[in-house]
């Protein structure tokens, strides 16, 4: 790993040390979440908007899941520095997703309705 990552974005400099700090202060909800919302490809995301307890730091958290899937899902944290535009994703953790892993959940649903068909037919 980077030992010193600098990333700029716009006027802002942003240090390791920095996405630590911020990712590791305390947070309260100002906006909750709402209904999810139904996106692209059969996946359903929620945002909600976040402030640090001083105040001086807003951030916006985000789920995303599938609706057939639900083991594949997206978390993550971003940070909108006041005074300019856009935001910076400081943490994202993403479900075991993976084609491999779809093929068996799908080969364990057939499995599972071929099971509850010859209970049904006898």
């Amino acid at each position: 790993m980077i030992k010193k990552l600098i990333l700029l974005f716009l006027a802002i400099m942003i240090t390791d040390q920095l996405i630590e700090e911020l990712i590791a202060c305390k947070k309260t909800v100002v906006e909750p979440p709402k209904d999810m919302k139904e996106g692209r490809s059969g996946f359903i995301k929620k945002t909600f908007t976040l402030i640090s307890l001083d105040g001086q730091h807003s951030f916006s958290g985000f789920i995303t899941q599938n609706l057939i899937f639900i083991e594949n899902f997206s978390i993550g944290l971003s940070y909108s520095p006041k005074d300019e535009k856009g935001k910076i994703v400081l943490l994202r953790c993403n479900g075991p997703m993976g084609a491999l892993k779809i093929v068996r959940t799908m080969q364990v649903a057939i499995s599972i309705r071929q099971q509850q068909k010859e209970l049904i037919t006898g």
